[in-house]
Parts: structure tokens; sequence; C-alpha cells
């Protein structure tokens, strides 16, 4: 899911993208609620941060350029501020920066829930991850069925083929081996 799509979700109807629309592409992997500045220490690439302003009210113009270039320097995918709350109109410094960085920043009206926006971004992402995961567990389980059998090596290559839909070659190096399940690519 990249930024773009998570401007699409029901809780963003209302969003305006404020700067750093070139960087709409990027990836996203989660969302947090800033608390702190002291980003480094909890920020992950591919974030989004969602924050009513309240950890950024109290810094200068210098403090700010500072707290976004640990944001881009951790990878973090977006900034969601919130209006209203502590602040009305977003400051030059941050537009500036996040137009010149590709740093999508997103403006949200007071009304919008913070929990309706994680949630909306967190489903599609944890539905995903449990996708992957069940389909490691039907491989593992496949393997060790397959691992009870003792199978020879061009068994298991063979139903490696199968697993992933195309051929399969072992190369030994140690014994200047090669093993295929086409002996084309032998």
């Amino acid at each position: 899911m990249d930024v773009a799509k998570i401007l699409t979700i029901p809780s963003l109807s209302t969003a305006r993208v404020i700067a750093g629309g070139d960087g709409l592409s990027l990836h996203v992997t989660g969302i947090m609620v800033l608390e702190a500045v002291d980003i480094e220490n909890w920020g992950n690439e591919g974030e989004i941060i969602l924050t009513s302003y309240f950890a950024l009210k109290d810094l200068s113009s210098d403090e700010i350029v500072q707290f976004l270039c640990k944001l881009t320097s951790i990878g973090i995918s977006a900034l969601i501020i919130k209006l209203d709350r502590f602040v009305s109109d977003i400051p030059e410094e941050i537009t500036h920066y996040c137009n010149l960085h590709a740093l999508p920043l997103i403006q949200i009206p007071k009304e919008v829930k913070y929990e309706s926006v994680i949630l909306e971004i967190l489903g599609p992402i944890i539905d995903s991850n449990i996708a992957m995961l069940n389909r490691h567990y039907d491989v593992h389980n496949k393997l060790i069925r397959m691992a009870l059998k003792e199978p020879t090596l061009q068994q298991l290559l063979e139903e490696l083929k199968k697993m992933i839909g195309c051929d399969v070659t072992l190369i030994n190096h140690t014994h200047s081996r090669r093993i295929s399940t086409n002996p084309a690519l032998d």
C-alpha cells in the first residue's frame, strides 16, 4: 500500500495534501501517533506519523527542521497533521521542507478521529501480513511432510517445482554437481 492509496480510506475523505505530493508513491508499513520528537528511538521506515502538533508546538523553526530531517532519514512515508487543536495553520518551514524532500504532508480537520485513521490504515496491512504468514505456514507444513518421507534430491526438486511453478536446479559447488528438474539446465 502506498500513500496515495491511504488517501482513499473513508476517514481521510476530507484530508488535503498540502505539500510533498511527489512522495505519494512511498510505501506504507504502519502508522504511529507522535507524542515526542525523539522519533529516531521509535520511528520505522514506511510509517505514517499522525500528530495534533502537540509535540511540535514549542519547537523553534530550526528544531522543527531538525525533526523533519530525522523523519526523512528514517524513511517516514508521510506526516499527517490534525488542525485546530494545537495549530490552526501549518508553518511554512514544514510545507517548504516537505515539498523539497517529497515527504507527503497531509492536513486533516479536527473532526477526524485518530482511531478511525489508524484502524483503516492498519487493517489492510495486518490482513496482508496474515495472508503472508498463512502462506509461510502452508509451505512449512508441506516441507515438513516431504522431509518425513526422506525423498531423494530429485524428488525434492520435483516437489519444489510444483510449489513454485518453475524448474529448479540444485548446484553443489563442493562436489561440482548439478541436479535439475529440467535436464537442459544441468
